[in-house]
């Protein structure tokens, strides 16, 4: 099994209990588990392969920079000892910059995207990756919330 990768929009008090909202719906699903009370429904979209690194590279392309960790950086996420996973928030500056995305460039900015270290998807890959991350960081800004990634192997 790849790299799981989720996006998904949420409070820091809903990311912070990310793994509980997964296990309710393996529940939900049928999988054998401890049932979670009150966990909310997220908007998420799955994908495989991304870390923050490689969406630090697309922060960086986006701001037509040089890539630096220090400056283009997600934020660690809450975890709970428990989890096996990263969870990383989206710093507020990127996602403006995946707002305003417009969708005729969509397919060169995954071209380049592509081009950069440690991407191993292709270009009609990374675009529907695009289009979800614009929903979601559009949906995070209207609702005052904010954009995560969650990956586990």
């Amino acid at each position: 099994m790849g790299l799981l990768t989720d996006f998904f929009v949420a409070t820091l008090e809903e990311a912070a209990r990310y793994d509980e909202i997964l296990n309710r719906e393996d529940l939900e699903e049928g999988e054998e588990g401890e049932e979670v009370e009150d966990a909310p429904a997220l908007l998420r979209v799955e994908h495989k392969g991304l870390t923050g690194i490689e969406l630090s590279g697309l922060w960086a392309l986006l701001t037509d920079e040089e890539l630096s960790m220090d400056r283009h950086a997600l934020i660690i996420g809450p975890m709970t000892e428990e989890s096996e996973a990263i969870l990383e928030q989206f710093p507020p500056p990127f996602v403006t910059k995946i707002v305003a995305m417009q969708e005729d460039d969509l397919p060169s900015i995954a071209r380049l995207w592509a081009r950069t270290e440690g991407i191993r998807h292709s270009v009609e890959e990374l675009v529907p990756i695009l289009v979800d991350l614009q929903t979601l960081a559009t949906s995070a800004v209207r609702s005052n919330k904010n954009l995560y990634v969650w990956y586990c192997a």
